[in-house]
């Protein structure tokens, strides 16, 4: 009789080790599914890498739309405006995006840690990489993109020589799992960008609940007797609100610049005017021109 009840014992351990070890199995299924596919909200994982190229000068990478992603919210995460996601993926500002498809975002320098601190967690970093391409050397990638020392740089890719190859990935930090803050974006280039970027977290915010509208065409601004470079920030526009703020962005140097509407264009104007900017707006174009073609965004 009590070996009898032993050997029950042990069935109903082995019973309850057996039914432990499918739910274990279960959750770690699920966990790894989860895994496999992460939530929408999770545009950056530590097990992703961050391949950066070059675009127009500028570093971007090609981030992978995930189910349930809008572009609004990938360009928020990332710190950009949804304009600037279009400048760079022009493509997809008249269709509709898939699942899967690669969207490219600037990324800037100062968004990337090149250099390991004490108290960081690997678990909130994912690594950044750039892809050689012709004409690319350690020197050039050193110590012009990234203003890095080459020793780093060798070191850290364990490059015994000078030599690397077209499509080689170099390593050269990490970056926060947690997004881009849009302050990274901005770079201190005076007191008119910084009174720009004041406009353009006002006009962000705005939009939130106001209908954006957008216009093309040609610019104009006056080259009269007294007009200084230090007239401000200003513009005169037939559509948007006396007081508002409004985005104009320059193609030629891709550069946006926000002002404030002070009143309408007077009728002295060529009527294909949309819009007149104040001198200092032309000079952060670099505008040469009397006119120049611009896209506006107002609100209303």
């Amino acid at each position: 009789m009590i070996t009898l009840h032993v050997q029950n014992m042990l069935r109903m351990r082995k019973l309850q080790f057996l039914l432990l070890l499918s739910s274990s199995l279960l959750t770690a299924g699920f966990l790894h599914a989860q895994t496999d596919e992460p939530h929408p909200t999770v545009f950056l994982t530590p097990q992703d890498t961050i391949f950066l190229s070059l675009r127009g000068g500028e570093k971007v990478f090609p981030h992978t739309i995930r189910a349930g992603q809008s572009l609004y919210a990938i360009a928020k995460f990332y710190g950009i405006s949804l304009k600037r996601l279009y400048d760079y993926n022009p493509g997809f500002r008249n269709r509709n995006y898939q699942v899967g498809e690669q969207v490219f975002i600037p990324i800037p320098n100062r968004a990337i840690i090149r250099y390991w601190r004490p108290g960081m967690m690997r678990s909130e970093y994912a690594p950044v990489c750039y892809v050689v391409r012709k004409g690319d050397t350690v020197f050039g990638i050193a110590k012009r993109m990234f203003q890095m020392p080459i020793d780093t740089i060798m070191r850290r890719n364990a490059l015994y020589d000078y030599n690397i190859e077209v499509g080689q990935p170099i390593h050269i930090g990490w970056m926060s799992i947690g997004g881009i803050p849009d302050s990274l974006h901005h770079r201190h280039r005076g007191p008119l960008w910084d009174k720009s970027y004041e406009m353009e977290q006002q006009f962000n915010q705005l939009a939130l609940n106001k209908a954006v509208h957008f216009e093309r065409g040609p610019a104009y601004w006056p080259r009269q007797r007294g007009a200084g470079e230090d007239s401000g920030l200003y513009a005169l526009h037939n559509k948007a609100p006396k007081g508002s703020i409004i985005s104009i962005y320059d193609p030629m140097s891709k550069r946006e610049v926000y002002v404030k509407v002070l009143g309408r264009i007077p009728k002295t104007y060529d009527p294909s005017t949309l819009v007149v900017v104040s001198p200092a707006v032309v000079k952060m174009f670099g505008a040469l021109d009397n006119k120049f073609v611009v896209e506006v965004r107002y609100l209303r």
